[in-house]
């Protein structure tokens, strides 16, 4: 099970419409401006601090998300449907984990620090 892709720089900007054409010299209006779909990019880049443990019948997932990030946690196909599945955040709020395309998914709030274990 590799998690590698789950650390990275949040968060990508994200613009409305098309992305602004080049400019244009000479006559004519200059291109507007993008507007953002929601805040401003903070200054410095963010990360997400993850690690993870794995045995026969347990999975451990310990995570720290940036305060201007939530999160969808899913939890590899190891960790059967009949597992039991316990949240505990020192941070921020999570949604009641669900069973839904193979996968437990747990929604977390912006900013949530804590473990997800799996038991089976």
């Amino acid at each position: 099970c590799d998690l590698k892709w789950a650390k990275g720089r949040f968060p990508t900007p994200h613009w409305e419409g098309e992305a602004p054409a080049e400019p244009k010299r000479g006559e004519g209006e200059a291109p507007a401006e993008p507007k953002r779909r929601e805040g401003e990019a903070p200054a410095e880049p963010q990360e997400i601090e993850i690690r993870w443990e794995r045995d026969e019948r347990n999975f451990t997932l310990w995570f720290a998300l940036p305060s201007s990030v939530k999160a969808e946690i899913v939890l590899p196909k190891i960790v059967p449907e009949s597992a039991s599945i316990n949240v505990k955040l020192v941070k921020g709020e999570a949604a009641q984990p669900r069973f839904e395309a193979n996968h437990w998914r747990i929604n977390v709030s912006v900013g949530s620090q804590g473990k997800v274990e799996a038991i089976w």
